[in-house]
């Protein structure tokens, strides 16, 4: 006979608190040496202003130096709940339990209240200590009694949440262990399922973009907030903080629920209710399909037979641990005919992808739908235009009224009837010639249709013979350069400044400020930037002089000064600035040439000999050398030189670059590459 008394019961909070005291004591203790006995004992920092910063950011979760606490947040909660609902795990423990003259609404609440009141407590003590100390000694210089409540608000809001998670995954099955794992796989699940597809389709379907990456729902889920450092104001407000509360509760009432139609008989199974059986095992068997399928993939360079082979092999070991999981036995055979159909749903659908059924692969659009298109490496620029309507024009002035690199293609809006036709020939060039090898910088194509809607499609874009006839008319128009580089289109009045420097020596920047010298050297500038060519606007090479332009509001530009721009070396020679501000050939002592093939670490740890070391001082092959170096980009297929220049004198010492497997060099460097 159930009792008739109150929700709130004390003896059973009583045991509970009896119980598990250790933990909460445990954790007390912890947090007390992480943070008021550590700062006691660090004492004050006086003039080290490291040792200052670490005090500011000893109650910032997001400032990365708290992975313990965030370790204790992301742990400690889920452990009380496993440990309070224990008795669900075991059927003699449940029977007694629940042969007690208590409801299950009262047994559910009093347990419930007690993990929460251990949680609570420690969290509270310490944030009263902090309190007496910032009031009573150094301290208050370094954090405020705001500071102290935000630490505490944000820990107790976590682990409340991770508290209801732990108690709501803990309703649907039987097993202790799977609680806990559950609980995380609860928390990782949306980001590692939607990374796990994107890559998969991205491997099935070409032209395949992954657009939402950058949405807010993943920015939000409550491990990555706390993993990534995003309990800032700018990405946690107090609509975060409602939503979390709001969570928090439906967790709690959500589980009270399923508490309450749960069987006693469930306890020891892996999955607690019948109907949720077909979904832990399915689900078992894609995440295990999607993971197989990405890891052979990848060591395959996107083989469609290999990655059909990680499909079936691992869709089937994760079927059949499922079953294992679920029957509590190795004999799992007799139900290979689930296993059957879905692979040949999965059959199907690869087949489907492979003939592209639904012309995914294919779609062009003609020139007459398209209202504009967006070329370039970064989907955020785009997102910025469409997804967050009339903020082009904001977009636009971006690049010019802030401190903006236009040291790579960050890509660029094409409204021209001429460019979009030429971006649709592009498109339709990699549809048709497919590139063998899925490598080289990805560039999204993102059509916007006067309909209103998009074609978003992503492909390797390889400056190299086959594509360059397709890339050149989009790049070298004026479109496309004007918004790249600002500087085309900036009034040279508002320019303040305009410094140079060359990253690769230590020698003082060149800094212009006489008007009509800004003027000489930016209509140069101007010059180089509109006959540049293809391979100038896409070069991989190393450029190490950078010009920074600053206007008169403060914001900064910051271009790069290729070579090839020759007027503007001819022209710093003419002023006497050339020698001032640029690496002279006879400040580099020596050049050392390595093979990248493994690091020294590697190696020595194998027993095997250190990678040769060949040393140059040859002022020739020195010079060579400067204007062939490469920025290092990882290439399986080509061997790699690592070229290391040692500077006379200053405080730069060296530098580094890199030369690829099949570039044109002359005899004399031959000979030493010969040496490696």
């Amino acid at each position: 006979m159930k009792s008739k008394t109150s929700l709130f019961n004390k003896s059973l909070m009583k045991s509970d608190l009896k119980r598990f005291w250790w933990i909460s004591s445990l954790y007390m203790l912890v947090l007390f040496f992480i943070l008021p006995f550590n700062h006691l004992v660090a004492g004050p920092p006086g003039a080290d202003k490291y040792r200052q910063e670490m005090f500011r950011r000893s109650l910032d979760l997001s400032s990365g130096q708290n992975e313990l606490q965030i370790l204790l947040i992301i742990v400690v909660p889920v452990l009380m709940a496993a440990l309070l609902f224990k008795y669900l795990h075991t059927a003699r423990s449940a029977a007694m339990m629940h042969g007690l003259p208590y409801a299950r609404k009262t047994l559910y609440f009093n347990h419930g209240l007690s993990g929460l009141l251990l949680l609570v407590a420690p969290v509270l003590c310490n944030a009263l200590v902090l309190m007496v100390l910032q009031s009573a000694t150094f301290l208050k210089e370094y954090y405020s009694l705001g500071d102290i409540w935000t630490w505490a608000g944000y820990t107790l809001l976590f682990n409340t949440l991770f508290y209801g998670m732990g108690i709501f995954m803990g309703m649907f099955t039987g097993n202790a262990i799977a609680q806990i794992v559950f609980t995380y796989i609860l928390q990782i699940l949306p980001e590692g399922f939607h990374m796990l597809l994107s890559y998969n389709l991205r491997q099935l379907l070409f032209g395949y973009a992954d657009t939402s990456f950058q949405g807010s729902f993943f920015n939000s889920l409550p491990l990555l907030v706390l993993l990534n450092g995003r309990l800032t104001p700018e990405y946690f407000g107090p609509g975060q903080i409602a939503g979390y509360l709001i969570l928090a509760g439906l967790f709690f009432l959500c589980a009270y629920y399923v508490y309450k139609i749960r069987k006693l008989e469930s306890s020891g199974d892996i999955v607690a209710f019948p109907f949720f059986r077909p979904v832990f095992k399915y689900g078992v068997t894609l995440c295990s399909m999607l993971l197989g399928g990405a890891y052979f993939a990848g060591i395959s360079n996107g083989s469609f037979a290999v990655t059909v082979f990680g499909y079936l092999f691992c869709s089937f070991l994760g079927y059949c641990i499922a079953e294992i999981l679920l029957q509590k036995s190795f004999r799992v055979w007799p139900a290979y005919k689930g296993y059957l159909a879905y692979t040949v749903l999965l059959v199907v659908l690869l087949v489907g992808i492979k003939t592209d059924f639904i012309g995914y692969q294919t779609r062009v659009p003609d020139l007459d739908q398209v209202e504009k298109v967006y070329l370039g490496n970064y989907f955020g620029n785009w997102t910025q235009v469409e997804l967050e309507k009339g903020k082009e024009k904001a977009w636009e002035s971006d690049q010019k009224e802030r401190e903006y690199s236009t040291a790579y293609d960050r890509g660029a809006f094409f409204h021209g009837k001429e460019n979009i036709e030429n971006v649709i020939k592009l498109h339709r060039h990699f549809v048709e010639q497919r590139p063998d090898k899925k490598e080289g910088p990805y560039r999204y194509i993102i059509y916007t249709m006067k309909d209103g809607t998009h074609l978003i499609r992503e492909y390797p874009m390889e400056n190299n013979a086959k594509n360059a006839p397709f890339l050149q008319p989009i790049y070298e128009s004026m479109e496309y350069k004007e918004a790249r580089f600002p500087v085309l289109t900036q009034d040279l009045s508002q320019i303040k400044l305009v410094e140079i420097k060359d990253d690769r020596t230590p020698k003082r920047p060149l800094i212009l400020t006489e008007s009509g010298e800004i003027k000489e050297f930016t209509d140069l500038f101007r010059q180089e930037i509109r006959s540049a060519s293809l391979p100038v606007l896409l070069s991989e090479k190393n450029i190490y002089t950078n010009i920074r332009i600053t206007d008169q509001k403060g914001n900064i530009q910051y271009y790069q000064m290729p070579k090839e721009y020759r007027t503007l070396f001819q022209w710093l020679q003419t002023k006497g600035y050339y020698d001032q501000v640029m690496l002279l050939l006879n400040e580099v002592g020596y050049a050392e040439l390595e093979k990248q093939n493994r690091g020294y670490e590697e190696r020595a740890a194998d027993g095997q000999a250190l990678p040769k070391r060949v040393k140059i001082e040859d002022p020739k092959v020195i010079q060579e050398l400067l204007e062939l170096c490469e920025n290092y980009r990882y290439d399986q297929e080509k061997e790699q030189i690592d070229v290391m220049f040692s500077i006379r004198g200053g405080t730069l010492s060296q530098f580094h670059g890199t030369i690829n497997e099949g570039t044109p060099v002359s005899e004399s460097l031959s000979a030493y590459l010969k040496r490696l």
